[in-house]
C-alpha cells in the first residue's frame, strides 16, 4: 500500500516540493524515515505515532517507510510531523487522497494537537494559489490568502474536515500592513545639541548611506543611530511581507509580525554565525533579519576583525550566500549599517586633559582593528564630538521640526524612486560605479576640489563614487536638481577617516 503527500523543504527563502511518500507492507513491524533526514525530522515518527493513538488511531504492525523525495537535499524541521501523520492516515483509508488538492505543514504534540512552526509565510507565498494549505491553527499567516485553506488546531479536527461532504475554508484577514507600535521611540528633539552628526543621519536615512559615528563616550552615538527608527519611512506591501517571511523562518517565527523596519543591534561578543548567517541549518543571521531596515554595530572596533571583515561582501552584494556540503542556501541583506566606536581604547583620544599618555599610537592601533577596506565601503565618517555643560542644558529645540525632516526625507526618496524606476535600483547609495557620474555630474569648480581632495589622500578611489553619491543626496534634500559646489563641499566633509578628524 502506498500514499503520498506534498510539503516543503526550505533553501533560504526559497521553497522547493517534498512528496512524503508512505509505503506499508508485510514484515517485522518497524517505523522508518529515508530521504536525509535530520534529527529533527527522525524524531518525527515518535511524535507522529503518539499523536495518532492519543487520536484514537493505533499503526498497523506492519512495515512503515516514509521516503522524502528527492532524497538528495537535506530535509531539517519539525514541519514534517504533519504531512508524515496523513500519508499515514492516507493509506489507512481515515482521509480521502490529498496528493494533488493540498501541500501540508505542521508540527505534531503528542496529545494530536497541531503546533506552530517556521516557514509558513514562505510556504503560502511558494503555493499562492496552485493548491488548498494544511496548516497549523495558530499561525497568522499573511497575504497572499488560500482559497483552500484549513488552519486546524488537531488531527481530528483534520479528519473531520476532509471527509465532510462540503469543506469549510478559512480565510485570512490580513489585506493590510497592520498600525505600527505607537511605543515611544526616541528621535532627534530628544537629543541635545550634535547638530553636524544630526546632519549626517538625515542623509544617511535619504540616501540609504552607510554611517559610522566616531566620538568619546557619552557623546550621544547610541542614541544618534536608535533615532533613527523615527526617520525611517513606513515598509511597503512588498517589504513587510518579506520582511515576516525572513523573521518567520529564523528562530523569531513566534514572535508577533514586524510591522516597521527592523532595527538590529547585536552584542560585540555575538558569533559570526549569528551575525552573518550559518550553524549547522545554515540560519539567517543578523545581517538578514535587518534586509530593509538598519543593522547597528555599538563598539565596532570591539568586534572580531573576521566579523567585520566577513560583512564586506553583503555591504556590496546585499544577499549573502551560505554554503553546506550538501547544498547551498541565499538571503537578501539590503539592510542600512550604522556603526559608532570610539577613536581609542579609553575612548578620549583628542581631549588633552582626559587622554592617555599613550596617545597618538594608541589610537592609530584601536583603529587599526577596523580595515580599510571595510572603511572604504562606509559612504558617511562624522566626529561626534563631547557635548559642553552649556550645550547639554540648552533647552532650544531644532531648526527644523521632526515632521519637517520626515517630510524632507520622504520627498528625497520620492525623486530617488522617480529617477529610477527603470533601474534595479533605488537609492543614491546603491549607484553602480560606471552610472555614477552619469547620474551625479558636477561642475568644474567641484572636481578641481574633488582633485585638490585627492592628491592630498583625504579619500581613496573607491571614495570617489561615495562622495558623488552622497553629494547627490544632500542635493535631493535640497531639492536642487543639479550638484552644486556647496553639496560637494559638505559630502567630502563626511569623508574624511577618523584620523584625519583627530590628528
Amino acid at each position: 500500500m502506498y500514499s503520498s503527500v506534498k510539503t516543503v523543504v526550505f533553501m533560504g527563502i526559497k521553497c522547493l516540493t517534498v512528496e512524503v511518500q508512505c509505503s506499508l507492507s508485510a514484515g517485522i513491524p518497524s517505523f522508518n524515515i529515508v530521504g536525509l533526514p535530520g534529527k529533527s525530522v527522525a524524531e518525527s515518527k515518535e511524535r507522529v505515532r503518539y499523536a495518532l493513538s492519543n487520536t484514537g488511531i493505533q499503526l498497523p504492525s506492519k512495515k512503515i517507510i516514509i521516503n522524502l523525495s528527492p532524497s538528495d537535499i537535506p530535509k531539517q524541521g519539525t514541519h514534517y510531523d504533519l504531512p508524515i501523520a496523513l500519508s499515514i492516515l492516507v493509506i489507512l483509508k481515515k482521509i480521502p487522497e490529498i496528493y494533488d488538492s493540498y501541500f501540508v505543514i505542521g508540527e505534531l504534540s503528542l496529545d494530536g494537537s497541531v503546533i506552530s512552526t517556521r516557514g509558513i509565510i514562505a510556504a503560502l507565498l511558494y503555493v499562492q494559489n496552485q493548491c488548498g494549505v494544511i496548516i497549523p491553527y495558530q499561525n497568522n499567516p499573511l497575504i497572499p490568502n488560500n482559497d483552500r485553506l484549513i488552519m486546524a488546531k488537531n488531527l481530528q479536527e483534520i479528519i473531520t474536515r476532509l471527509c465532510a461532504k462540503n469543506i469549510i475554508y478559512d480565510t485570512i484577514s490580513n489585506e493590510n500592513i497592520p498600525a505600527s507600535n505607537t511605543a515611544k521611540v526616541i528621535t532627534l528633539d530628544d537629543i541635545k545639541g550634535q547638530h553636524v552628526a544630526k546632519r549626517s543621519l538625515i542623509i544617511s536615512v535619504s540616501g540609504n548611506h552607510h554611517l559610522l559615528l566616531i566620538g568619546t563616550p557619552g557623546s550621544g552615538k547610541t542614541l544618534l543611530a536608535k533615532s533613527s527608527i523615527s526617520l525611517l519611512p513606513e515598509l511597503s506591501k512588498e517589504e513587510y511581507i518579506l520582511i515576516n517571511q525572513i523573521y518567520n523562518l529564523s528562530n523569531a517565527y513566534n514572535e508577533p509580525l514586524q510591522v516597521i523596519r527592523p532595527f538590529r543591534e547585536p552584542h560585540h561578543s555575538a558569533s559570526m554565525a549569528s551575525i552573518i548567517g550559518g550553524g549547522k541549518f545554515a540560519q539567517p543571521g543578523e545581517i538578514v533579519l535587518a534586509n530593509n531596515g538598519i543593522l547597528f554595530l555599538d563598539e565596532l572596533a570591539e568586534f572580531p576583525s573576521n566579523i567585520i571583515d566577513a560583512l564586506r561582501q553583503p555591504l556590496e552584494n546585499k544577499t549573502i550566500t551560505i554554503n553546506r556540503v550538501d547544498y547551498k542556501c541565499s538571503y537578501p541583506c539590503k539592510f542600512q549599517l550604522i556603526a559608532a566606536m570610539n577613536p581609542c581604547k579609553c575612548g578620549y583620544f583628542g581631549n588633552q586633559e582626559q587622554q592617555c599618555k599613550r596617545a597618538p599610537s594608541c589610537a592609530i592601533e584601536y583603529q587599526q582593528k577596523v580595515s580599510t577596506p571595510f572603511m572604504d565601503r562606509i559612504d558617511i565618517k562624522v566626529y561626534v564630538p563631547e557635548l559642553s555643560f552649556q550645550e547639554m542644558h540648552r533647552s532650544e529645540k531644532s531648526e527644523l521640526s521632526l515632521q519637517k525632516i520626515k517630510e524632507a526625507i520622504y520627498n528625497a526618496h520620492q525623486i530617488q524612486q522617480n529617477r529610477y524606476q527603470d533601474f534595479d535600483f533605488k537609492f543614491n547609495a546603491e549607484i553602480p560605479n560606471f552610472l555614477t557620474e552619469e547620474i551625479c555630474p558636477i561642475n568644474e569648480a567641484s572636481k578641481k576640489l574633488l582633485e585638490k581632495a585627492y592628491n592630498q589622500s583625504i579619500f581613496s578611489a573607491r571614495s570617489y563614487h561615495k562622495i558623488l553619491r552622497v553629494a547627490r543626496t544632500i542635493a535631493d534634500l535640497d531639492a536642487s536638481q543639479n550638484i552644486e559646489y556647496s553639496h560637494i563641499c559638505e559630502a567630502l566633509s563626511f569623508s574624511r577617516t577618523i584620523q584625519q578628524n583627530k590628528l
